[in-house]
This record gives structure tokens, sequence and C-alpha cells, in this order.
């Protein structure tokens, strides 16, 4: 796409939802560092657990309603919703925080309240975007999105909120982040209105739910992806998360600067690989994502290797690029061939299977390294990644339902996979 492109892509409603979004994202990153500060102020690192499980748990819960109401309510007024519902909750801690009213308890209950706001505007978004933009141009707003929140969640966030808390107070840290989601709210009244997926013909939440299930289970060249990324997180989670921390703190001895510097560098990487992937998509894309995930995957061993903080970064960035990258090219080959009508329900289970195994990622990668020794772990971690991510290769469904555009537009490479 050309620049001009850009502007006219990033001046009309997806623009707006984008900047909408990225200023929520920079508050998630106030949120992350405010909580931990409030939490270990009311109490210990258990304190801590308790408020952030919570708030995952809240995702858990919601999912599977947000994926619903996205496919037979207006994404739109959902979305608009939840971020009122999000800034309530986000306020209230504030409020009680810097009035010395906050207790752990009452933390947790809004954190899982925030989480449920979460969950439920997930899958609007996932459906939201395809409305927005002209279908030559999803790549290029999934780029966009890509690249928007690593940048902000990861680098801007949590600086913004060390600062307000560094100057001020957690409390009003949380009651900025509030504000995040009122802009968002704002700036999300001003896009038009969204027909409902389903044309009016929706049924209880539990059958649609089924519906949903059916749905994916039916898609032959869908669920194969679903379960080998599901199986890579969980080798891969814990390693991003607890091994490289590991590796740099315990056996190297390189402090938590190198550690910043590796989760920067990831960042970065992320927000290119976004911005590469949106301007150029494989004409098989969904060879290429699983292809790039490999690689992403296999990297991960290169963390038992790397002796510096050059090495660190430098991995970091190639990992979040390829990452980014498979998750633009996903996403798109996804909202161009689910149908509207199932386009949130599929995305709640994505990001469900995902957070679900998280925990359990978190338990048992360390579980393994304490056995097998750090440098194994990652090894062995990576390889199980890829041999994931490659399996779904082999299986003809796959590699059937490349090029939906030549099977008559999105959603009819698989109009007969459906239930």
């Amino acid at each position: 796409m050309t620049a001009g492109g850009d502007r006219a892509l990033l001046r009309g409603p997806f623009g707006r939802l984008l900047l909408a979004l990225t200023v929520t994202f920079v508050g998630d990153g106030v949120y992350l560092v405010a909580l931990a500060w409030l939490a270990l102020d009311l109490g210990d690192a258990a304190t801590l657990a308790f408020a952030g499980g919570a708030w995952s748990v809240g995702i858990l819960l919601a999912l599977p309603l947000g994926g619903v109401l996205a496919d037979t309510r207006d994404r739109r007024l959902l979305l608009l919703l939840m971020d009122l519902l999000r800034a309530g909750a986000l306020g209230s801690i504030g409020v009680l925080s810097v009035s010395g009213a906050l207790d752990p308890v009452t933390l947790a209950a809004l954190s899982l309240l925030h989480g449920f706001g979460d969950g439920v505007a997930e899958p609007a978004v996932a459906g939201l975007v395809p409305r927005l933009v002209p279908a030559d141009r999803l790549v290029r707003a999934n780029g966009w999105m890509e690249s928007a929140k690593p940048i902000a969640l990861r680098v801007v966030g949590p600086g913004l909120g060390a600062l307000l808390i560094a100057v001020s107070s957690a409390g009003v840290a949380m009651l900025v982040d509030a504000v995040t989601f009122l802009v968002c709210a704002a700036v999300v009244a001003t896009l038009p209105a969204q027909p409902r997926a389903d044309g009016g013909r929706a049924g209880s939440i539990a059958r649609e739910v089924r519906d949903g299930w059916r749905y994916v289970r039916g898609a032959r060249w869908l669920w194969p992806i679903l379960l080998a990324s599901t199986g890579a997180l969980l080798a891969t989670w814990g390693a991003l998360e607890v091994l490289v921390a590991v590796r740099v703190k315990e056996d190297l001895d390189l402090g938590a600067w190198v550690f910043a510097a590796f989760l920067g560098g990831f960042g970065v990487g992320q927000a290119l690989g976004g911005q590469i992937a949106g301007r150029h998509r494989p004409r098989r894309d969904l060879a290429a994502t699983l292809l790039v995930w490999m690689v992403s995957a296999g990297s991960i061993a290169a963390y038992a290797l790397a002796a510096s903080w050059v090495a660190f970064v430098a991995v970091g960035a190639v990992t979040g690029a390829l990452m980014s990258a498979g998750g633009v090219w996903w996403w798109t080959g996804v909202q161009q061939r689910v149908p509207d009508s199932h386009l949130g329900r599929v995305a709640s289970i994505d990001h469900g299977l995902s957070l679900a195994l998280a925990p359990l990622s978190l338990a048992v990668v360390p579980a393994l390294a304490a056995l097998l020794g750090t440098r194994s772990a990652l090894v062995l971690c990576g390889a199980a990644a890829l041999v994931c991510f490659a399996v779904p290769l082999l299986v003809g469904a796959v590699r059937d339902a490349e090029h939906p555009s030549e099977t008559g537009g999105r959603g009819a490479a698989v109009a007969d996979a459906g239930p």
C-alpha cells in the first residue's frame, strides 16, 4: 500500500478506532505497573497474584459471552459499553486507593470486573475491524493494530505508569487509566453504527456458544491451527516470561536492565513485524503464518546460547517480529475466511484457549527447568513449539483453505465447513 493509501486508511473510521484503542493500550501498560504497586502496598506477592488472577478469570468468564454478543449485537455499541464499564472499575480502584479505603478483596473484585470488560470487548474489536476497512486493506489495518499495541502497552504505558507513581501515587495512575477508556468511548461513539451479524436471529446464549464451537470443529482448516497455537503457547509462555529472566539473572548475572532491554527489543520487534507483514501478505498466507511461527518458536532455543545484552535484545526483536508478522497474516486470514456471523465467537475461542493455558505454562515450564536445567528447557520448549506449528502444514484441509479470494470472497472458502 502507498503512503497515500495509509493516509486514507488512517483518516477514516478505522483510524479513529486505532487511535482509541492505542490510548487504552497505553492505559493497560499503566495498569500493569499500578496494579503491582497497589497490591504490594496492600499485602505481598500473594496479594498481587490474587488480583492478577482475578483479572484473568474475568477475561475467561467473559470471552464466551463476548463472542456471542459480538455476533448478535452492534459491535460498536458493545465496545463503547465495555469502555464505560472498565472506566468505572478502574476509576473505583483509583478513588478507593487515594482515599485509603482500598483493600485486597475489593481490588481483586474490581480487577475481575475490569477483566470481564476486556473479555467482552476483545471479540467485538476483532469483528469490528473488517467492517471498517475495504477487503483489500484488511491486512494493512491488522498490521497497524499489531504495531500500535506493543509500543503502547510495553514501552509507553509502563513508563507513564512508573512516572505517575513516582510523582503522585498508584491510585492516581489507576485514575489516569480510567480516563483512557473514557477517551476511547468518546471516540468509538463517533464510529458508524454496525448491523447485527446474525440478522436478528439469535438464540439463547448457551445455544449460540455451542454453535460457535460446532463451527470451529467443522472448519477443518481452523481447528488444527488453533490446537497447534494452544500447544505452542503451553511450551513458550513460561519460557519467555520466566526462563529468559532466570537465564539473565541467575545463569549470567547480567542485571535487571538486560531483561528490560530484552522486553524493549521484543516490543520493538513486534511493532516492526506488524508493519512489514501489513505491507507484504504472502499468497499462501496460512502456510506462511505457520512457517514464521515455526522460526519464532525455534528462536526461543537461541536464548540458551545468548550470553550478552546485545544477543538478548537481538533475539527478542527477532522473536517478537516473527510472532507479530504471523499474527497479522493469521487474523487477516481468519477475518476473510470465517463468516461474519461467527467471527466474534471464533475470536473468543482463539483468545480463550490461549489465556486458559498460560497459567499452566507458568507452572510446568519452570518445573521442567528445575529438572533439566534452564538451557535444556529453553531448547526443549522451542523444539516442542516448532513441532506444534509444523503439524498443521501436513493437514490437507489447511492447504485447501488457501486463497479465500479465489473461492468467492470473505468466508466462502469455508462456507461448507460449518455446522
